[in-house]
């Protein structure tokens, strides 16, 4: 009704807004971003969206059909979105660190959908799924482009019959060491700099205190120990009243 289809838009999700939470699902919403746990209705990574009074969709899971039985006139596998639109796998791209579903339905001859990764070096794991879901999780991704940024899914028992599937370019780790590096070696450079510079400036401020006590110290009169500036006055009188004696005739 109209009043459902209102709720749509509402991003007053707070515990004490005027939301009516339990209007949401009696309206059909099933993935609403006022509704909790959201994170836990798809694969992870995977974003839902709602179909109202029929569930919701993910756009980390597609639906294959296996056409390859006696009746079918040209062998073919067709992937589709979850809602039913069929989707050419070449406009497909994985992204990296996304867990995806490929549900397989139900064909005549009950065959499966695979794909292959490299488990380690020098072997290969097969992964099939017959009438449910092929999981890829963000590691098997990862092996199975390991060689190429590509996946493979065949039909079982007969890897002729694929489809490719684009998958996310990796990270460069090297650009990323690089700029970690030469980042490192700034703040090295910064570093000894400011260790330098303060060493100086502690030299100069040394430097410029010794000379200071210097000045002082040459600035202020000697007095002997020991003999006060009294007897000192009375001997230089008595030296000048000898000298003056001895010069008259």
């Amino acid at each position: 009704d109209a009043s459902a289809a209102l709720l749509a838009n509402r991003t007053d999700c707070e515990y004490d807004s005027q939301l009516n939470f339990d209007a949401l699902l009696l309206g059909g919403y099933y993935c609403h971003q006022c509704l909790p746990e959201q994170d836990l209705t798809c694969d992870v990574g995977g974003i839902c969206a709602n179909v109202q009074w029929l569930g919701y969709t993910c756009d980390n899971e597609y639906f294959v059909t296996i056409n390859a039985g006696e009746t079918s006139p040209s062998p073919s596998i067709e992937i589709q979105f979850a809602n039913g639109t069929s989707v050419d796998p070449s406009t497909i791209l994985l992204q990296r660190g996304v867990t995806y579903r490929f549900t397989v339905l139900e064909n005549e001859e009950n065959l499966g959908l695979c794909t292959s990764m490299s488990e380690s070096s020098s072997s290969m794991q097969t992964l099939c799924a017959a009438k449910g879901p092929l999981l890829l999780s963000s590691n098997d991704i990862d092996n199975a482009s390991s060689i190429s940024s590509e996946i493979v899914l065949f039909v079982e028992g007969n890897e002729g019959l694929n489809v490719t599937i684009a998958v996310e370019e990796k990270e460069d780790d090297s650009d990323d060491k690089a700029s970690l590096s030469i980042g490192a070696i700034i703040g090295i450079v910064i570093g000894s700099v400011m260790c330098l510079l303060i060493a100086v400036v502690f030299v100069r401020k040394k430097m410029q205190m010794s000379e200071a006590e210097k000045t002082v110290d040459s600035s202020q009169p000697v007095v002997h120990a020991g003999v006060s500036t009294d007897l000192n006055e009375q001997a230089c009188e008595e030296v000048a009243d000898v000298s003056t004696s001895s010069s008259d005739p």
